[in-house]
């Protein structure tokens, strides 16, 4: 488990700070929506027998303005626009589904509509026949496959693709702004269901599943050379964490009181875009859950002698709106305490670095900007320090060439045992936004 756990305003301590208070207000704000905003659904209609896909048309409205509108199918989501309005069709397979639409204005207030549908019979996405589609050349359909599975599949349109998912049994493990996919997704032994989906630039989805019998063997993935050297420090470090396995990860930990939204999240390891060294790792937030969050972790072997880290990256994320905050940590256990080098770049709120304040139990704005930009791969380094009186420094941080001394110091809590570990969480917007990170050559060196 991870020395602390939080949502991107709080440690999973038990305290009620900023955060909380967020989500305290936006769940009142929920039950008066009608005073707030409506939903509108034109298309189709509830009761409504369709053909797929389905046309779906809704606007929305809101005093302070919509910000988002999605659409969620039998609970998953399956279509995001930003705006008051959505027009779009979305493939679905016969017979009776939960349909609900749901927008968020611009303050994070909810409104939704709800509606049964029976579609009858499938035609396509509404391309021209042979013009779109989805094929799949790894793993082939029926065959057999080791752990991970090795999904390799490419997409075309004619209005060209715009996102690919790929879902494991009907949860989804990875996506992608692109046509093409190249990866690795963990599954344990059985039949399992993999389905390739696609969207292009008008809305319209294409699909292909794929049935694979997991044998409990191993796929060759990159990392599986590398995971034993890996471990072991190289030059006072650990470096290229990123490509090791045995990665740590929560979602409701990372939420309010460490109970929050069971948001759907993923790691895909070894991606070779973008990418600085070609095996990123990429880390994913679904949607649909305000102000939620998912957290990692990677334990490396203590070091009680270590008293002073550099904790260096590099990272790349998309859809710049999307986070609240992202936070990178260093934790460590010794001498019977805990320290918690905890720091975000709240992006959405302050714009600034805030380092966590262990045994207040909170955070402190340190007033330096954290302007790291979307679509661009940002290097960052932390400092930190224990201290000979039991107490620990932020000494500094370094963001795309430019340094600033921190010099913030905090006190530890007490705790039993050895340990060292870095951690890296996700926040998401008052609109549940979802978004990727992609991290690379994650080191950690130590004296």
């Amino acid at each position: 488990m991870p020395v602390r756990m939080r949502n991107g305003n709080l440690r999973k301590v038990v305290e009620i700070p900023l955060k909380i208070t967020k989500w305290i207000l936006a769940v009142s704000m929920l039950v008066s929506l009608t005073t707030f905003a409506d939903v509108s659904v034109s298309s189709p209609a509830d009761g409504q027998t369709v053909n797929s896909p389905v046309h779906v048309v809704a606007s929305a409205s809101a005093a302070n303005g919509v910000a988002a509108i999605r659409v969620y199918v039998d609970d998953n989501s399956i279509y995001l626009a930003y705006g008051d309005n959505i027009d779009t069709n979305i493939d679905l397979g016969g017979g009776s589904h939960h349909v609900v639409v749901q927008s968020w204005d611009n303050t994070g207030n909810v409104s939704k509509q709800e509606m049964t549908i029976n579609v009858a019979g499938f035609v396509g996405a509404g391309a021209p026949s042979g013009a779109a589609g989805v094929t799949v050349s790894s793993p082939t359909n029926g065959g057999g496959s080791g752990s991970p599975i090795h999904v390799v599949a490419s997409s075309q349109a004619p209005a060209g693709i715009v996102a690919t998912l790929v879902y494991l049994d009907d949860q989804n493990v990875f996506q992608t702004n692109a046509s093409n996919v190249d990866t690795y997704i963990n599954a344990g032994p059985g039949s399992h269901n993999v389905v390739v989906q696609s969207w292009d630039a008008n809305g319209a989805v294409y699909k292909q599943p794929v049935s694979v019998a997991v044998d409990g063997g191993a796929a060759p993935a990159p990392a599986a050379p590398q995971e034993q050297a890996q471990q072991v420090p190289s030059g006072n470090g650990y470096y290229d964490i990123d490509q090791l396995g045995g990665w740590d990860s929560c979602n409701s930990c990372a939420g309010d009181g460490g109970s929050g939204p069971q948001v759907g999240y993923s790691l895909s390891q070894w991606r070779n875009s973008p990418s600085i060294d070609g095996q990123s790792a990429q880390f994913w937030l679904a949607g649909g859950y305000p102000y939620s969050g998912a957290l990692w972790w990677k334990q490396v072997a203590p070091q009680p002698g270590a008293s002073h880290f550099v904790y260096d990256l590099y990272f790349y994320y998309d859809n710049p709106g999307a986070p609240q905050a992202l936070e990178f940590d260093v934790n460590q256990v010794v001498n019977g305490s805990r320290y918690i080098f905890g720091t975000e770049c709240n992006i959405r709120q302050y714009g600034t670095w805030q380092v966590w304040d262990t045994a207040g139990h909170h955070w402190v704005n340190t007033g330096i900007g954290c302007d790291a930009a979307a679509y661009n791969w940002n290097h960052m380094t932390w400092e930190f320090q224990r201290n000979g009186d039991g107490s620990y420094t932020f000494l500094a941080v370094t963001l795309n060439g430019q340094k600033h001394y921190v010099n913030h110091t905090y006190w530890p809590i007490p705790n039993g045992g050895n340990e060292l570990n870095v951690a890296f969480q996700l926040d998401s917007n008052y609109a549940g936004t979802e978004y990727s990170v992609w991290v690379d050559k994650i080191g950690l060196t130590y004296y």
